[in-house]
């Protein structure tokens, strides 16, 4: 513990002041509210000295080994957090309930060379409309690839989850072994 060194001042009225030197040859205003100069350091030396404890702040314990540590705790966290983040919005983006469509097995169940000539019309005319092809093409896929989607991004959210807990410990172990061995 370091000790402050003060100064009895005592005023005409009889009250008594704790100046430091720093105060030395300035004018202070007493709680009564009277106005008086400080002594000068030289005539401060002979008043009588007050010594009081003064309490240091403990300082945290930190090197270098234990800021990589800390900055790279923050660094994997802030990454996983984003990954989190990234992969829970597409999950709850993803269709919920997508049914296999009814595409008429027979269109693709037999060959053209065997159906009647009526028949290839009618199928035909089905195909001329806007966007047929598409709807029988992404209806067979969505309802394949969406699960297959849903466990990739829940497995990536998953690592996310994982990369956000050690970064979270990375960060808060320096804090805690600084705060224990504090000087």
């Amino acid at each position: 513990m370091a000790q402050s060194i003060k100064y009895s001042l005592t005023t005409p009225n009889g009250e008594t002041l704790a100046v430091d030197a720093s105060q030395a040859g300035e004018i202070i205003t007493t709680e009564a509210g009277e106005t008086i100069e400080v002594p000068t350091f030289r005539e401060l030396k002979k008043l009588p000295v007050i010594r009081e404890e003064i309490q240091e702040q403990k300082k945290i314990y930190w090197n270098p080994a234990m800021g990589v540590l800390f900055g790279s705790g923050a660094l994997i966290f802030l990454i996983s957090l984003s990954v989190v983040g990234y992969y829970g919005y597409a999950i709850s983006t993803l269709p919920t309930n997508v049914e296999k469509p009814d595409i008429p097995e027979d269109l693709f169940s037999n060959a053209i060379e065997d159906m009647p000539l009526t028949e290839i019309l009618v199928y035909w005319e089905e195909l001329q409309q806007p966007n047929a092809v598409g709807q029988y093409r992404t209806g067979q896929e969505l309802h394949q690839v969406v699960p297959f989607y849903r466990e990739y991004f829940l497995v990536r959210f998953r690592y996310g989850g994982i990369g956000c807990v050690i970064g979270l410990v990375m960060l808060v172990v320096p804090l805690v072994v600084g705060l224990s061995k504090r000087k």
